[in-house]
């Protein structure tokens, strides 16, 4: 069956792994395909992205992901989405947020811990 939006995308919580994979890539190669249904798979990663957004507004390091045992998967895969579904419809709406997903994982976080190891050379990372 079609699975329009990736099921965590909007929800407050799940269960660890519940919604693996976090990104349904399918979704964005159809959609910067250009074929008749392109349009269609543009509007699934617009929907789970406005879902996380609308959770964002509400946040103040602009995170609308479930914070769950390994939650920067999730904030991986949405930053996926973003960076993709602007190169899929070239619709700005998300860059914001893109940037705040990737400063989370860089270090703009209460711990001011980059979520990449080794990064940055001699800083705080896991």
């Amino acid at each position: 069956a079609l699975e329009p939006v990736t099921p965590w995308m909007g929800h407050d919580t799940a269960r660890h792994y519940q919604y693996y994979p976090f990104v349904n890539l399918g979704h964005a190669n159809l959609a910067i395909d250009k074929t008749a249904a392109s349009q269609e798979y543009v509007s699934f990663m617009r929907k789970g992205l406005q879902g996380i957004h609308n959770k964002a507004k509400n946040d103040p390091f602009q995170l609308g992901i479930p914070f769950i045992w390994c939650s920067n998967n999730l904030v991986t895969a949405a930053l996926t989405q973003a960076q993709l579904y602007f190169q899929a419809s070239g619709d700005s709406s998300f860059l914001e947020m893109e940037a705040a997903l990737r400063d989370w994982l860089f270090g703009c976080n209460p711990w001011g811990t980059s979520m990449i190891c080794g990064l940055p050379a001699g800083g705080d990372y896991p």
